[in-house]
């Protein structure tokens, strides 16, 4: 039997008084906690006061001072190709159509691999089953054989899109970094890349092997691209990569200007847009008859780099 100080308590009133009082002891717990922290916060801000003054004396000395302002600017200039403020960077657009086309061209590689084989293993599964008509069959044939294309195929373009934009990632946040494009940016990265992979596959030496030796090809090739333009377009190399952003600045801005005047067109004639290139039809019609004037800025230098993300020094 309990004892009367051991019998649960059938008062709410007691209950009550019970859960305020623990209340109000963990609230002081907690604002003594809170006090203690704050001394030894001031203390410790104290201690690194000296530190500090040290610290703030070295950053003052000029090449360190230039050193840090270079990783600053090299930072700064790679966090702008992803800033959701500027859509038209030529590396978030290199980037995006590298995925786009990897992914599309390794889903139908891999989609075509696997039909041969997605037909076998319904040749399995229909074994022994018996099935409405020959037309319910040949449905459900269709159906699993698209769904194994699609499925498999849709792995084999992640994958390849992982590959190829994980060096076209990495070249471009160099390139950006250092505001400087070099012909050795692309053997490195494809190595380490297809090096990376493979060691995180688990498959050897003899794997990290192959995969360096595979990645050789693709860096050849664009090696001996890079090196083709730059000869043919007669500039060194980080030249031919500079010109090609400029241009696609001058390209994409011309194309958004181009979608605007549209726009202003079709407001001005109190339509909803319709067929793009029909109403670009029109558009053209009325330019040449002087009936709609165009509003391009192209000309402006300074608009251009704001459009392209690029900081004004």
């Amino acid at each position: 039997m309990l004892g009367d100080d051991q019998r649960p308590s059938t008062s709410l009133a007691t209950d009550g008084r019970g859960m305020v009082k623990e209340w109000v002891v963990s609230h002081e717990y907690l604002d003594n906690m809170k006090n203690r922290f704050e001394l030894i916060t001031q203390r410790f801000q104290k201690t690194l006061q000296p530190l500090n003054a040290v610290s703030d004396y070295i950053l003052r000395w000029e090449p360190l001072y230039r050193r840090f302002e270079n990783v600053r600017g090299g930072w700064k200039r790679v966090k702008n190709i992803y800033h959701q403020e500027n859509p038209h960077s030529f590396e978030w657009e290199l980037l995006s159509k590298t995925f786009y086309t990897c992914f599309i061209t390794g889903m139908i590689i891999g989609g075509t691999d696997t039909v041969k084989k997605s037909i076998g293993r319904f040749e399995l599964y229909k074994a022994g089953k018996e099935f409405g008509t020959v037309g319910h069959l040949m449905q459900r044939k269709m159906d699993f054989i698209m769904t194994q294309f699609y499925m498999k195929g849709a792995i084999k373009g992640l994958k390849l899109a992982a590959y190829m934009c994980s060096i076209v990632f990495i070249t471009v946040g160099i390139t950006c970094y250092r505001d400087r494009y070099s012909i050795l940016y692309v053997p490195i990265t494809t190595t380490s890349v297809f090096s990376f992979f493979a060691f995180i596959r688990g498959v050897g030496i003899s794997g990290l092997a192959v995969a360096f030796f595979i990645s050789l090809m693709p860096s050849f090739l664009l090696t001996t691209a890079t090196i083709g333009a730059s000869f043919y377009y007669k500039c060194s190399i980080d030249e031919v990569y500079k010109n090609l952003r400029q241009k696609y600045l001058i390209e994409a801005k011309k194309e958004i200007d181009d979608d605007n005047e549209l726009l202003r067109y079709i407001e001005s004639k109190g339509r909803k847009p319709s067929f793009k290139p029909w109403d670009r039809y029109k558009m053209n019609l009325d330019i040449d008859m002087n009936e709609f004037k165009r509003k391009m800025t192209l000309d402006d230098e300074e608009e251009l780099l704001k459009f392209g993300g690029k900081d004004e020094e």
